[in-house]
């Protein structure tokens, strides 16, 4: 039990320490302005993340380092609450109206749910095969077990994320912010705590976020309560612990910053960074957000300098954020070009990864009309069709709200074409949700009112109609949620264990099997179990990236032999066992073509190890997994 507690407290240090290094921001960029909590713990956020890409290619990252970081900023919270006077702060009293005991009796609901799904993050024990779901209080064993628990483990150990050139999530997924902040969990607590950070601060984060823009904005109290229990009711499609509600509380801030009053009357520099800040921070996270980040800071940046009567000012502020966000990013790009060949993949090359081109007209025009379709879409395009017909056409300023529309709506599609996956909700969801909340915000402060059109009258039914919509269209799913989360609040108090002891060890015992110093490539069921240190250690999670001239599957064990020598790859790493069930889930009808062509290959790649392993030497083998020397023929396997 102390161990869970331990937990959930370090989950809310961390919180309070991005909460200081925003108030920090605060004080330099705006000193005459503070900000809300919310607001300031995104943009802490987004520091951490560059300042992440920085010490990574440095190869600075510790867990002292990490130590440090986390703690200054919670000295910095300290102080800042101190100057603050937080005795005078109440988050919850904005307007007349809120002091109602049907107010608060809603305001105890929300802090309830979430509190509920928070505490279901803390200790997670519960792991899916690949063809489940995983949710918020399971993992995912395709994901997180072959990349994402890596990562951060890779970063503490060996100061940085490193080269993994065979690894398919490198290239593909995120630059590698994410993990970053994952090492935040990790500085002190086990793998089976990294939910902690998404989705659980990230859901406190949002909902800090949404009440101080409902509180600045002057969102009735009743609204504001509303689209809290909306937003904490919806289930989110947690798949794995990549970026979901940390990449939507970064898209509401970016939203909130570029609508910020305060904003025009800040200094140029000021400006410039903290938009080029929480925009980079965005990209690094997950490759899925740069088209959405792309087309909502592209289009706001077009529309400022469309409505100021100074164009030369407002044309170099476009050039500088633009530059800005590049130079903010880079350390993480240049990490990404060091171990898998592309600054970006794939709008700077595919680098290591394998080309596979599937998507035709007919495909394409197939998925838009499904994906269009699903409850998160179809309120989008109802949100956006009513606040365009409602809208005075001129431009106004940054048109925040506008431009995140257009930015979710683009960002959707290309996404959509893009991975061609049968349920791709999860990849639009932290920018389409966050375009959702604001929308419906738009539309229910839409009162009676002189010069209004008549649609606009209609503003507060349509938000009372998308938003039955939403509970709706989640209602069972969201119920299963909680039930799970408090489910995993009492496996957590009890203590189970993500991985039993004695898997652990085994683990321990195949290391050791290879000498130190030696390169391992690795298919493992639970590589980040291995110690980073001793051993260079190469992940293969799909078997589609390879350095040139790239792996020769379906050409026979010898011939994969002869690539992985002439790439200084003496042993290989497979857990056989868990074959015939990876190719027991695998349907044409739950995978698009292009997952299709990574697991086939995947599968190639596994065939082609069970033939060496009938001609090479096994020099360990538990009967789950084994460890083959190359260079020495044989298959003998011996006693361990």
């Amino acid at each position: 039990m102390a161990s869970y507690f331990l937990a959930f407290v370090w989950g809310i240090l961390i919180l309070l320490s991005l909460i200081g290094w925003g108030g920090v921001l605060n004080r330099l960029l705006v000193p005459g302005e503070q900000t809300d909590w919310g607001q300031r713990a995104a943009w802490g956020l987004a520091l951490s993340v560059v300042v992440g890409g920085v010490l990574n290619v440095l190869s600075c990252i510790s867990r002292t380092t990490v130590l440090v970081y986390l703690g200054l900023g919670t000295t910095a919270w300290a102080i800042d609450s101190l100057v603050r006077r937080p005795w005078r702060f109440s988050p919850l009293a904005v307007q007349d109206g809120s002091r109602k005991p049907l107010f608060v009796g809603g305001v105890l609901i929300v802090i309830l749910l979430a509190l509920i799904q928070y505490a279901g993050t803390i200790s997670v024990a519960r792991f899916d095969y690949p063809s489940s779901p995983a949710g918020p209080v399971r993992f995912n064993q395709a994901d997180d077990f072959q990349a994402y628990f890596v990562f951060p483990e890779k970063m503490l150990e060996l100061g940085s994320i490193g080269r993994d050139p065979f690894c398919a999530r490198r290239v593909e997924s995120s630059l590698g912010g994410q993990s970053f902040l994952d090492t935040f969990v990790l500085s002190i607590l086990p793998v089976q705590n990294l939910h902690i950070l998404d989705p659980g601060l990230g859901l406190l984060l949002i909902i800090g976020l949404l009440w101080g823009y409902f509180k600045e904005r002057g969102t009735p109290p009743a609204w504001s309560l509303a689209l809290l229990l909306v937003f904490v009711w919806m289930d989110p499609p947690t798949v794995n612990i990549a970026s979901l509600y940390t990449g939507m509380a970064l898209f509401v801030s970016l939203y909130r910053t570029l609508d910020w009053k305060t904003l025009p009357a800040s200094p140029f520099l000021s400006r410039t960074l903290i938009i080029a800040l929480t925009a980079a921070a965005i990209c690094s996270l997950k490759s899925t957000f740069i088209p959405a980040c792309g087309v909502l800071l592209g289009c706001s940046l077009v529309c400022y300098v469309i409505g100021q009567s100074f164009k030369r000012t407002a044309l170099a502020e476009l050039a500088s954020t633009a530059v800005l966000v590049v130079a903010f990013a880079l350390p993480w790009m240049t990490s990404m070009y060091h171990s898998s060949g592309t600054l970006l993949y794939p709008l700077l090359g595919t680098g290591y990864h394998q080309p596979f081109h599937w998507l035709t007209i007919s495909r394409g025009v197939r998925l838009l009309s499904k994906h269009l379709t699903d409850p998160s879409s179809v309120a989008l395009a109802a949100l956006g069709v009513f606040y365009l017909i409602s809208r005075r056409w001129e431009i106004s300023g940054r048109e925040a709200v506008l431009s995140l529309l257009f930015g979710a709506a683009a960002g959707h599609v290309v996404i959509i074409l893009a991975t061609g996956e049968p349920s791709n909700s999860r990849y639009s969801f932290p920018f389409v949700f966050a375009a959702i909340l604001v929308l419906i915000s738009e539309a229910a402060s839409c009162s009676p009112a002189a010069g209004q059109n008549k649609w606009q009258t209609s503003g507060p039914l349509v938000a009372i109609g998308v938003a039955l919509f939403l509970v709706g269209s989640t209602w069972f799913p969201s119920r299963i949620l909680y039930a799970e989360c408090l489910q995993g609040v009492r496996r957590g108090i009890q203590r189970a264990p993500l991985v039993p002891s004695p898997e652990i060890a085994a683990y321990q015992h195949l290391q050791r099997s290879i000498p130190r110093g030696e390169v391992i490539l690795t298919r493992l069921e639970k590589p980040f179990l291995l110690d980073f240190k001793r051993n260079t250690v190469f992940l293969v999670d799909y078997a589609v990236a390879s350095p040139p001239p790239g792996m020769p599957l379906s050409e026979g064990g010898e011939a994969l032999a002869r690539y992985l020598t002439s790439q200084s790859i003496r042993y290989v790493a497979y857990s056989y066992t868990g074959e015939a069930d990876r190719r027991a889930v695998v349907g044409h009808d739950i995978y698009s073509p292009f997952t299709l062509n990574q697991i086939e290959r995947t599968f190639d790649f596994e065939d082609d190890l069970e033939q060496l392993s009938k001609t090479r030497r096994r020099i360990y083998d538990d009967g789950h997994s084994f460890v083959l020397d190359l260079l020495e023929p044989g298959a003998s396997s011996p006693p361990n």
